[in-house]
């Protein structure tokens, strides 16, 4: 019995080793240069996991993070979450990726060793001797001249490696930028007469059957109207009880629209504390009072962010 219980042990170290990973396309690249760390984790497809599941924050700062990118796919009863992280860096030395300790991915630390490009110097040709030794006055006018020249050749060397590395980094500043403002998304300006409309009609498909769907139906529909009473008449509808309300809008509304409103939130209120009830007939009036008053008073400046 043992035996079999250490064997089920091992297959299932074996599994869950296969299940998940963290990758690096390379441990040693040199400064500038862009690798992707690859994350993967299997895990059963009821349980939940929250991306990032890579700790971002534990990153040396030197090592700067370009894109994020996830992808979730189910087969069977796996559920498989993939990451991969862009990076890159402009600083020499050895970095550590830090190891991930929880309860869907365990992995190991990972070395990575960022160079400095290798300045090597062939302007001397081949069979030169080393450099000549001694006091300024020991050489001549030529060798000199020689020596200015190489010494200048060495500045415009380290000038140009410094211009590339700044013209690099620039635009992968702003290859950055760029993506970070492409991946946000767009915001859509809706008007927000029709924003409580479209609500209101979503309202209208749900048959409530018992007490607490009644009341959470007319609760819900009090919420739009005071949202919209409050973007479009500019008053605290939200924060206010109903009378108060249909106070702020004495001065602008006509009698009966006033009695409209004040019939569809006293009914809500009714339901919603005093334990009232109410039929299909009822809820779908509701309704329909709502959509008509807000058409009625629909602007050109409608909109909401």
């Amino acid at each position: 019995m043992r035996i079999i219980y250490y064997i089920f042990l091992l297959i299932s170290l074996q599994f869950q080793a296969q299940s998940q990973y963290v990758k690096i396309e390379k441990d040693t690249i040199n400064i500038g240069d862009q690798i992707e760390i690859s994350i993967s984790t299997k895990i059963n497809k009821q349980k939940k996991i929250n991306f990032p599941i890579f700790p971002i924050e534990k990153l040396d700062q030197k090592i700067e993070i370009l894109d994020i990118s996830d992808t979730t796919y189910t087969i069977g009863d796996i559920k498989t979450y993939d990451q991969k992280i862009k990076i890159t860096s402009f600083d020499q030395g050895k970095y550590t990726i830090p190891q991930i300790d929880s309860d869907s991915l365990n992995t190991k630390e990972i070395k990575l060793f960022v160079l400095a490009p290798i300045i090597s110097d062939t302007s001397r040709p081949f069979g030169n001797t080393s450099p000549k030794i001694g006091l300024y006055e020991d050489f001549t006018d030529e060798e000199i001249a020689e020596m200015r020249r190489e010494k200048f050749k060495k500045i415009i060397i380290i000038i140009a490696i410094l211009l590339i590395i700044a013209t690099l980094a620039f635009f992968i500043y702003k290859s950055k930028n760029k993506k970070g403002i492409l991946g946000q998304s767009k915001k859509v300006i809706i008007p927000f007469d029709i924003d409580a409309i479209n609500q209101l009609n979503q309202l209208q498909k749900k048959q409530p059957n018992n007490k607490k769907e009644i009341k959470e139906f007319h609760s819900n529909i009090s919420l739009i109207i005071r949202e919209y009473l409050e973007n479009r008449f500019q008053i605290k509808a939200l924060e206010k009880p109903t009378g108060e309300i249909i106070k702020d809008l004495s001065n602008k509304l006509h009698k009966s629209e006033k009695n409209d409103i004040k019939f569809v939130l006293e009914r809500a209120d009714n339901i919603k504390y005093a334990k009232g009830t109410s039929v299909h007939i009822q809820n779908m009036e509701s309704i329909k009072l709502s959509i008509k008053f807000i058409a009625k008073h629909k602007t050109k400046d409608d909109r909401i962010n």
